[in-house]
């Protein structure tokens, strides 16, 4: 009985006989569909795409969010860049994740990309998805270059993103410690918290980046930080058994301790 009445239950489909399933089927002789251009340029076919744009369809997506500059810059071509933004392209346009042509630069590195896209009018702090800039990405991919030529043309250094990151948080957790030294120079603020608490030395200690601590202490990071759940660079340090970096950070640790003593310890 409770099969019959499970059986009541589906519904009934029409009958389909074998000459509605064959002109259903797709003929072998139909074409295929063309690829579209931002595909194309990133498949290494500039040549085939770049003719066949212009303003209606030079900011066409693909299914991955991709356009044809955003394919362009990838590909590290300055003269496929150039005929892109040629035939129009907006370089200021949000593609997938919100990223813009200048995020993509940043990330390859390529800086005469970076500079071609800024003199066509991209905004140096415009924002994807989470908040990052370009100058976030380049930190975080370690591009030295693109991170200074951006801070030259007005990256706003301390700018932070949703998680509260700045370009030096970036820097110090990949362990791109020529960036951080970059940073330093410009004298960005060393113990910048990001919402979780964590400064530039708690990430780098977190990320085992021996070098880029190494170079946060000896620009005077405060290792005795505490983050939002009390912990100093050493704490995360130990508890992730980085051993070298737990020592460096011992040492710091007690050498500052000392001179907080001294300080408070009454003058004879």
């Amino acid at each position: 009985m409770k099969k019959l009445q499970l059986l009541l239950m589906v519904p009934l489909l029409p009958l389909v006989t074998a000459a509605d399933a064959a002109a259903a089927r797709p003929s072998s002789t139909a074409p295929a569909s063309r690829p579209g251009a931002a595909t194309l340029i990133a498949r290494g076919h500039a040549d085939e795409a770049v003719p066949s744009l212009n303003k209606s369809n030079v900011n066409t997506m693909d299914a991955w969010g991709q356009t044809p500059l955003r394919a362009a810059v990838r590909t590290g071509e300055i003269e496929v860049v150039n005929a892109v933004l040629a035939a129009g392209a907006d370089v200021r346009l949000r593609a997938g994740f919100g990223w813009t042509a200048l995020h993509d630069a940043a990330a390859t590195g390529e800086i005469a990309i970076v500079e071609r896209l800024l003199a066509a009018g991209a905004r140096v702090d415009q924002t994807e998805n989470t908040g990052d800039t370009a100058l976030h990405i380049a930190c975080r991919f370690g591009r030295a270059e693109v991170a200074k030529l951006l801070i030259e043309k007005g990256a706003t250094v301390r700018r932070k993103d949703q998680l509260g990151w700045t370009a030096m948080h970036y820097a110090a957790a990949s362990g791109n410690t020529d960036v951080v030294k970059m940073l330093l120079d410009r004298k960005v603020y060393l113990d910048e918290e990001n919402r979780d608490g964590n400064t530039a030395l708690h990430l780098a200690a977190l990320e085992n980046k021996v070098d880029t601590v190494e170079a946060l202490l000896d620009a005077g990071a405060n290792v005795l930080a505490r983050n939002g759940k009390g912990r100093t660079a050493l704490d995360l340090a130990m508890q992730s058994r980085h051993r070298e970096v737990a020592d460096r950070l011992s040492e710091a640790v007690g050498k500052a301790r000392a001179e907080r003593e001294a300080k408070l310890k009454p003058q004879e």
